[in-house]
């Protein structure tokens, strides 16, 4: 991996400065990549559209805001999961 000054950087490297989010070894790629996307599949659709806009609108926005908008997302996800759990 390259970062923008075109000098490699390794995995370990990438992920202390957040450019991944998670490493995995190469045969439990496939495994993970299908459970995070059973996770999102889980989520209720209405959460899935509000966290696809705050990807979406996030990186568009002053960071002030875009916190904003992550506090109040979260909040809606926190108050949604806790109406779920007790059905």
């Amino acid at each position: 991996m390259k970062s923008l000054t075109a000098a490699k950087i390794d995995v370990a490297k990438a992920h202390d400065w957040g450019i991944v989010a998670e490493v995995v070894e190469p045969d439990m790629l496939m495994p993970r990549a299908i459970e995070l996307a059973l996770q999102i599949t889980n989520l209720a659709a209405s959460m899935a559209v509000r966290y696809k806009h705050m990807i979406d609108t996030g990186y568009s926005i002053p960071l002030t805001d875009a916190l904003v908008l992550e506090s109040e997302i979260a909040e809606a996800s926190r108050v949604n999961f806790i109406a779920n759990a007790s059905k």
